[in-house]
């Protein structure tokens, strides 16, 4: 399945630019995970908002990969953007 098959995606795709700003606010002063709230937002709109088990279920599914893959991304990104490109000779 690409991701242009994916409801998901495609929905998150479309949504996340509306929010951007206001979803890395919440990512980077309150550490939220914005791959779930995009998640419970659509559950909300395409079937029912999701109970406190549900949302438990889907960060416990995605702490590894957010922990060993996006958190190292992320760190990565941030630390290339305070580097000075190198000086032409």
């Amino acid at each position: 399945m690409s991701n242009d098959d994916n409801p998901f995606w495609r929905w998150s795709v479309a949504h996340y630019g509306m929010a951007e700003t206001n979803l890395l606010r919440l990512q980077d002063e309150y550490q939220c995970d914005v791959n779930i709230i995009l998640f419970c937002c659509w559950c909300a709109q395409e079937y029912a908002a999701l109970d406190q088990t549900d949302i438990t279920a889907a960060i416990t599914l995605s702490d590894d990969w957010t922990t060993q893959i996006i958190n190292p991304i992320r760190a990565a990104r941030r630390h290339l953007k305070n580097v000075s490109p190198p000086q032409e000779a």
